[in-house]
């Protein structure tokens, strides 16, 4: 989907600074939402690690809804290759794409810049369903973030490395915590 994106989009030769494929802007006005998104991202995997039995429904829900996370470090080069994929394709449809659709859309209305960021990240959210309800209410919520660190920063580069790093660390975990 990120290739048919970035496909039509260099056919029309609209820029690609619009989908956010450029520098990051003004340190200052976008650097405090990654700080809060990495402070939120690291207690929540820590409080869902910190007892025996968090561990168990952790592992548990990873065994049956994700069978792609790597089980052996033996498997991290392709995982991690799938965490890059994701990372950039997802963030190109979900972020780029869709939030500057949004906000065209919603041109003139009062909450364009709510709208522009709270739909792509429903969408995003349903699209990860097959993680469990529970997740999808994380997955919303760091797509909000997102799409905000997006808008502030002016890059989908910044959220791109954040989100690669969310799957990245998500499989390290699987080959601590499910060790066949």
């Amino acid at each position: 989907m990120g290739v048919i994106v970035m496909a039509v989009w260099l056919i029309f030769q609209r820029p690609i600074a619009e989908l956010g494929l450029t520098q990051p802007g003004n340190f200052r006005s976008w650097w405090w939402l990654a700080i809060i998104f990495i402070v939120v991202y690291l207690l929540d995997t820590v409080v869902s690690l910190s007892s025996k039995k968090g561990i168990d429904e952790t592992v548990d829900n990873w065994k049956k809804r994700t069978p792609f996370l790597p089980t052996k470090n033996s498997e991290l080069p392709e995982y991690f290759l799938l965490c890059f994929s994701a990372g950039v394709f997802e963030e190109i449809v979900y972020r780029g794409y869709l939030i500057n659709y949004c906000w065209y859309l919603f041109e003139g209305y009062s909450y364009q810049q709510m709208l522009a960021v709270v739909l792509p990240a429903l969408a995003f959210s349903i699209a990860h369903f097959y993680q469990g309800a529970k997740a999808v209410l994380k997955i919303f919520f760091l797509a909000v973030f997102f799409g905000y660190l997006l808008i502030y920063s002016g890059s989908l580069l910044i959220v791109m490395i954040l989100h690669f790093l969310v799957d990245a660390i998500g499989g390290l975990l699987t080959i601590k915590y499910m060790k066949e």
